[in-house]
């Protein structure tokens, strides 16, 4: 039987070149959907959140709060550097996106059809409306975009079909599975893996409403992407961190009355009381909500088996710059954004030391979750790496 993908690529790489946008244009383009979709942008999304608010387990308010968010960043990229021309004869290029969150492909996606590759883009089963809606809003207004999308199920002779007519494929997921691929296709997977995000306070004085956009980052998309804080590190003594966890646990509690408190699996509810045992018998110094949706935990280092996601974050103070920097080198190989609170005298410093640590995206608090659409996942820009294969 022929492989319909061969076909489908094939089709893809005309469309793209027949809508003879440069890169840059082409991506101009799709930045005035995503800043057309923010204006009045509870009716423009409606048709996606009814679907993705039954096949995800975040609420209404929290997936309208976090896609607003994220288009919000995607609205107010600048595109720097792009090729002028479209690539000859362009890798065809599979996504295999993973359903923590909604939108994941988008990014990915955008890019390598910017720079003229055929993109077929495997939904998850958790997200199978946001980007195809995505696409027709584009192809609507801008013409064809090269990029198609479809559900095929894991271990499916069709999903087998496109990984096999892909020439490279952008893999989203834990490790064991990008294991699996590159062991499968050694010389096609790029692959993205776990990652997690931070918190940095360091401010004589943070005020509430930066404490209210700390709990912000936290609970969009409840805490499961890679650009969620799951620490926040605090400048001064254990006296200062325990102050800024007693009130950041205050406004985490006003965003979950928001957004609603998750529904927590059997295991995740063990989870929990496992460690809340461990810290009663040792002692430990936390804040936990009756039902233990949220603890707030303040230690002197942070401990990666207490990375239990779903409102339980850690608390960690620093005496100095150079504490805070062995501190996250010990996390280098996971560390992916940062929601930062410092002087404007010292940003500088602070987004140096997260960029030695493996730091790939440096936000205002309120802002971790609106990364533009050319930030370097993991450090890697796909367009630079494609643009060097010959």
């Amino acid at each position: 039987m022929q492989n319909m993908f061969i076909s489908q690529f094939y089709q893809n790489l005309l469309a793209r070149t027949e809508n003879r946008d440069t890169p840059e244009a082409f991506l101009q383009h799709w930045r005035q959907i995503f800043s057309s979709a923010l204006t009045g942008f509870s009716p423009f999304i409606v048709p996606v959140i009814d679907e993705l608010v039954v096949s995800m387990p975040y609420s209404r308010e929290n997936l309208l709060a976090g896609l607003q968010t994220m288009f919000s960043g995607f609205a107010s990229s600048s595109f720097i550097a792009l090729p002028e021309k479209m690539k000859q004869n362009p890798p065809q290029i599979a996504i295999i996106a993973a359903g923590n969150i909604p939108g994941v492909a988008i990014a990915p996606a955008l890019q390598l059809a910017a720079i003229g590759c055929p993109v077929i883009v495997k939904l998850a089963r958790q997200d199978q409306s946001l980007l195809p809606f995505l696409v027709k809003k584009f192809e609507t207004t801008f013409g064809a975009s090269g990029i198609s999308c479809g559900y095929w199920s894991h271990g499916s002779p069709a999903l087998h079909d496109l990984l096999e007519a892909a020439d490279k494929i952008v893999a989203f997921g834990n490790d064991e599975t990008l294991a699996a691929l590159r062991q499968k296709y050694p010389d096609k997977i790029i692959g993205f893996g776990h990652k997690f995000s931070v918190g940095i306070a360091a401010k004589p004085h943070i005020s509430d409403g930066e404490l209210e956009l700390f709990a912000l980052d936290t609970v969009l998309f409840q805490q499961t992407g890679c650009l969620s804080p799951q620490a926040f590190f605090v400048s001064g003594s254990w006296k200062t961190a325990g102050s800024f966890a007693e009130r950041y646990f205050h406004f985490l509690e006003k965003m979950l009355v928001r957004f609603s408190v998750p529904r927590l699996s059997p295991q995740e509810i063990y989870q929990r009381r496992i460690l809340l045992d461990e810290l009663d018998l040792g002692a430990e110094f936390y804040f936990a909500e009756m039902t233990n949706s949220s603890i707030v935990i303040v230690s002197e280092e942070l401990q990666l088996q207490r990375l239990l996601g779903a409102h339980v974050v850690q608390i960690i103070p620093f005496a100095s710059q150079n504490v805070l920097q062995a501190q996250l080198q010990k996390i280098q190989a996971w560390l992916q954004g940062c929601s930062l609170s410092c002087e404007q005298s010292g940003r500088r410093k602070f987004q140096q030391i997260l960029c030695t640590s493996g730091c790939t995206f440096v936000a205002q608090p309120g802002r971790l979750q609106a990364p533009p659409l050319l930030w370097k996942n993991g450090g890697l820009s796909l367009i630079d790496n494609l643009l060097q294969k010959k």
